[in-house]
């Protein structure tokens, strides 16, 4: 009897695990935040910040310029996003670090984001 109750909980714990990698649903989420430089354009040499909060692939600004839109990025967060009226944002992760650059046209302007 020991026995077949240790497989049944082998099972159930192997499933839960299996349906919690494949359902977005349950994906973590983290808050990315940090800080930036205008590094050209309008505004040069300013400081500013930037925070994220990603679920899964999917991530929402919860500052700057495009705060409250989301944007769909790849597994790795690796891709950019496109905001009509603020610009063009690429994402490139780095093991715990995420590096945002942000490419606006009017005015032009481009930041760089390092957030941990």
């Amino acid at each position: 009897m020991k026995h077949l109750s240790i497989n049944k909980i082998l099972i159930s714990t192997a499933t839960s695990m299996v349906c919690s990698i494949n359902n977005p649903a349950i994906a973590e989420t983290k808050n990315w935040s940090g800080s930036g430089q205008i590094t050209s354009g309008s505004g040069q040499g300013a400081s500013v910040s930037l925070e994220l909060r990603q679920s899964g692939n999917q991530i929402k600004f919860l500052s700057g310029p495009s705060q409250g839109e989301q944007a769909s990025l790849g597994s790795d967060l690796n891709g950019s996003h496109e905001d009509p009226g603020v610009g063009t944002w690429y994402f490139e992760r780095f093991d715990n670090e995420l590096e945002v650059t942000l490419y606006q046209e009017e005015p032009y302007r481009i930041v760089n984001y390092s957030l941990d």
